[in-house]
C-alpha cells in the first residue's frame, strides 16, 4: 500500500507540475489521480482505454487478449475475452470504444470485428473478409489500409467492400528493402522507427473520426457517413531531420543485429529528409487532440506538446505533460506507467479549465 500511495503522489506531481496551456487558457486544474490495476490486477500492457456512459472504464491487453471491467472508482470488477478466431474471440486487437448503441467495438489487424455489450457478453463479430485489418466506424462504415501499385493507402468502406473514400498514401519503398534470399527470391524487409519512419493515424470518437498521416501535419475529420466535413492542416509544419537526429538513425541501424552491412547501407540510404511531426490523434466529445512528435529525436524531451482543437477545427491552445495520454474523456485524462518488473497500471486524472473570455 505504501508503494502504491508513492506511486500515486509521484505521479500527481509529475502531471500536476507540468500541465501548461498558452495565454488562451486561464487555469487548469488536475485532482489526485486514481490508479486502476496495480493492485488486484496487473497489465501486461494497457493498449487501449474507453468510457461507458455510466463512467465504468474498460482496458484492452492485446498481449494476453484480455478486456478489463473497472467500476467509475476504479475498482476492479470482472475480466472477458481470449485469444481465437471464433465468436466472441479477440486476436491481434489494438484499440476498444463504445459506439452509439453503447456496445464496446474491438478493432483489430484481422478481417473481423467482435462487439460486445459491457458486460462482457459477446453480441456479434462483423466479417469484411478484404485480406486487410479493418476499424469500425459504424454498420455500415469502415476504415482500413490497403496495398496499391504506390504503397499502401487509407481508404473508407462500406459493407459491400464498396470503397467511399480514399486518403493518404505511404510509398512501398518508404522504408523498406527487397534482397534476394539463398533462392534468389526476393524479400522485403521493414524498419520500423515512431521517430522516422512514416505511419498511419486513425481515431474514432463518439461523432467524428480523425484520419493522418505522421509526416504531415493535415488530418481529415470525417462523420459518421464519411464525409470530410473538417481538415486541419499546418502546411510546412513537419520539419526538415536535423544532422545530430539522422546521426542518431544511422547509429540505431548499426546496432541492429537482424540486416546484414548491406542491408544496413540500404536503409540508411533511405532515412527521409522530412521527420515525422504527430505521434497520435485522439478526440473527446468537445475536442481533438493532436500529440505531436518530439521536436527533437536525439534528446529525451521532458514533455509532450499537444494541440487542441475543437470538433469544428478551430485552434483552442497548447498542452504539455510529461506522459502521453492514450485516452481523454470529458473528465479525465489517463496514462500508463510501467513499473521495475515490466507490468503497467493505468493513471487517471480528473481535469477541468477555463478558457479566456
Amino acid at each position: 500500500m505504501e508503494k502504491i500511495n508513492k506511486l500515486l503522489f509521484t505521479v500527481f506531481l509529475l502531471i500536476f507540475s507540468t500541465v501548461l496551456f498558452t495565454k488562451d487558457i486561464v487555469s487548469i486544474a488536475l485532482t489526485k489521480p486514481v490508479l486502476i490495476g496495480g493492485r488486484d490486477v496487473f497489465f501486461a500492457d494497457c493498449t487501449s482505454v474507453c468510457e461507458d456512459k455510466k463512467g465504468n472504464v474498460f482496458v484492452l491487453d492485446s498481449k494476453i487478449n484480455k478486456i478489463y471491467k473497472f467500476s467509475k472508482n476504479g475498482k476492479y470488477l470482472y475480466s472477458f475475452g481470449h485469444k481465437g478466431v471464433g465468436p466472441g474471440d479477440i486476436n491481434k486487437s489494438h484499440t476498444i470504444y463504445i459506439n452509439t448503441r453503447g456496445n464496446l467495438i474491438v478493432n483489430q489487424t484481422r478481417d473481423f470485428i467482435p462487439i460486445f455489450d459491457t458486460d462482457g457478453k459477446h453480441l456479434k463479430y462483423i466479417k469484411i473478409p478484404l485480406g486487410v485489418g479493418i476499424y469500425y466506424i459504424t454498420d455500415n462504415l469502415f476504415y482500413g489500409t490497403r496495398w496499391n501499385k504506390k504503397g499502401k493507402e487509407q481508404f473508407l468502406f462500406n459493407h459491400k467492400k464498396e470503397v467511399i473514400n480514399t486518403f493518404f498514401t505511404i510509398d512501398r519503398d518508404a522504408f523498406s528493402i527487397s534482397v534476394p534470399d539463398k533462392s534468389g527470391r526476393l524479400v522485403m524487409y521493414n524498419y520500423f522507427s515512431n521517430a522516422y519512419s512514416p505511419f498511419f493515424i486513425y481515431y474514432n470518437g463518439k461523432d467524428i473520426s480523425a484520419i493522418a498521416v505522421s509526416n504531415k501535419y493535415k488530418v481529415f475529420i470525417i462523420n459518421k457517413t464519411g464525409k470530410i466535413i473538417n481538415i486541419i492542416e499546418k502546411k510546412g509544419f513537419c520539419n526538415k531531420m536535423k544532422k545530430r537526429e539522422r546521426l542518431k538513425f544511422i547509429a540505431e541501424i548499426k546496432k541492429y543485429k537482424k540486416f546484414t552491412k548491406p542491408m544496413k547501407k540500404k536503409f540508411i540510404l533511405k532515412i527521409p529528409e522530412i521527420k515525422n511531426c504527430i505521434d497520435n490523434i485522439l478526440i473527446s466529445n468537445k475536442y481533438i487532440w493532436i500529440i505531436k512528435s518530439r521536436a527533437d529525436f536525439s534528446k529525451i524531451d521532458k514533455s509532450i506538446e499537444i494541440d487542441m482543437y475543437n470538433h469544428k477545427a478551430v485552434f483552442i491552445g497548447h498542452l504539455f505533460i510529461n506522459s502521453t495520454p492514450i485516452y481523454i474523456s470529458d473528465r479525465h485524462i489517463y496514462t500508463k506507467k510501467e513499473d521495475s518488473e515490466g507490468d503497467y497500471s493505468l493513471i487517471r486524472n480528473n481535469y477541468s479549465f477555463k478558457f479566456k473570455d
